[in-house]
């Protein structure tokens, strides 16, 4: 077993692990070897030898539920979104078999989830959805009780996930059956939301807003955005975006500008799935410059929201961050955009809630909420979104993309 390898598995640095835990594997090829090998290989982008691998250790080992979960995130990565569920449950099995409750089980709970959620099967895994979100991606206040629909709550909603959730997730705040709601907004989102909410008589606090005990007197629950959706059964059942309309806009036809979005936050991934690699982002926006009269980007710098401090910009495409300030500005220079061109970020959320002609580039695993392929349109935003979905699992097919921004 090579420690080293391990921890850098546990940095995300597959790279540097993929050759320290191949030569553990090949040394003497026992599941816990060939389990880390294989996750090594995933992370390099090598998944189809990782499903090897991975079948290696289940040949070795059946009753252990690392290969059966982490052969369903292969299934996710290469699109095989029926087949996933399955190697999901098996490994629930196994961990409930070995003495674990399952409401412990962890990441493959979640992963399971996640991947009935893409199926559409909400009203028999929305429980589990919830159960195995919190104290994990989320936790209530002490004092109050989880919110699960009750009508007449005193609700305090807290946040979750990243910026395009809060964009997306709070459209369901107005028509939920509360006696009164207040949003936890994060601080670069305070404004905002404010501006969105104080309208519809929500009240809106920043995320650094120190709570006194008596304050949380005023709640009876607490709920994170993406359980504001307790209820829902059906795409159909989605209720319209909010309307993220900036302050001091400007109201004037757009101009020949296209928005380009080629990067998405990825901290927490060994293998970046979402983002464009440079070539094909160089490509892209090369291609896009010849079609307006400026693109500009819409990736903002120096805002620590990347792996990396300096974000390379691409070809053809304009950088000023005076035009991305913050999210208002950020919305005001969407406007201008006859088309935003973004890969799955909250530029997404906002263009898509504004209704400017978007078209959102997805990965072969994207996320659950863009539901399954054939499928180019969203049920979460109107005529003027259109999905691009690549049909490989580890390189961005550029000819394709431009085949879709010439179609949008």
């Amino acid at each position: 077993m090579s420690e080293k390898g391990i921890q850098y598995l546990r940095e995300f640095e597959p790279r540097k692990a993929l050759p320290l835990l191949k030569r553990a594997a090949l040394k003497e090829k026992t599941y816990g070897a060939l389990i880390n090998y294989g996750a090594a290989q995933r992370g390099c982008s090598l998944i189809h030898e990782a499903q090897e691998t991975l079948l290696e250790a289940l040949a070795i080992d059946q009753t252990r539920p690392e290969a059966w979960s982490n052969l369903g995130q292969c299934a996710e990565d290469l699109g095989q979104f029926t087949d996933a569920p399955g190697y999901f449950l098996r490994a629930l099995q196994c961990i409930e078999k070995n003495g674990t409750p399952l409401h412990s089980a962890g990441e493959p709970l979640l992963a399971f989830a996640y991947s009935m959620m893409r199926l559409g099967n909400f009203k028999y895994v929305w429980p589990v959805w919830e159960a195995c979100r919190i104290n994990r991606s989320w936790a209530p206040f002490p004092v109050l009780h989880p919110w699960k629909g009750e009508k007449g709550a005193k609700l305090l909603v807290v946040a979750e996930g990243g910026f395009g959730d809060a964009f997306n997730f709070l459209r369901w705040l107005p028509r939920l059956p509360l006696a009164t709601a207040t949003v936890l907004a994060w601080d670069g989102m305070f404004e905002i939301i404010k501006a969105t909410l104080d309208p519809l008589g929500i009240r809106v606090l920043p995320l650094s807003h120190k709570f006194q005990y008596d304050e949380l007197a005023e709640y009876t629950h607490c709920a994170p955005y993406l359980s504001l959706m307790t209820g829902f059964e059906q795409w159909s059942e989605i209720p319209p975006p909010l309307q993220w309309l900036p302050r001091g806009r400007i109201v004037a036809p757009p101009n020949d500008w296209i928005g380009f979005c080629w990067h998405a936050e990825e901290g927490g991934y060994a293998r970046r799935f979402r983002s464009l690699d440079k070539p094909a982002a160089d490509q892209i926006g090369k291609y896009l410059s010849g079609k307006a009269e400026r693109v500009v980007s819409l990736c903002p710098q120096g805002k620590h929201l990347y792996r990396k401090a300096d974000l390379s910009v691409p070809k053809g495409v304009t950088q000023d961050d005076q035009l991305l300030a913050d999210w208002e500005a950020t919305a005001r220079t969407i406007l201008k955009c006859r088309m935003v061109v973004t890969v799955d970020t909250a530029v997404y959320h906002l263009s898509a809630s504004l209704g400017v002609p978007t078209l959102i580039l997805n990965p072969l695993r994207s996320d659950w909420k863009h539901q399954l392929p054939p499928l180019t349109t969203t049920s979460f935003y109107g005529s003027n979104v259109k999905q691009f979905r690549n049909t490989h699992p580890t390189r961005w097919e550029v000819s394709k993309i431009i085949e879709a921004i010439d179609s949008l």
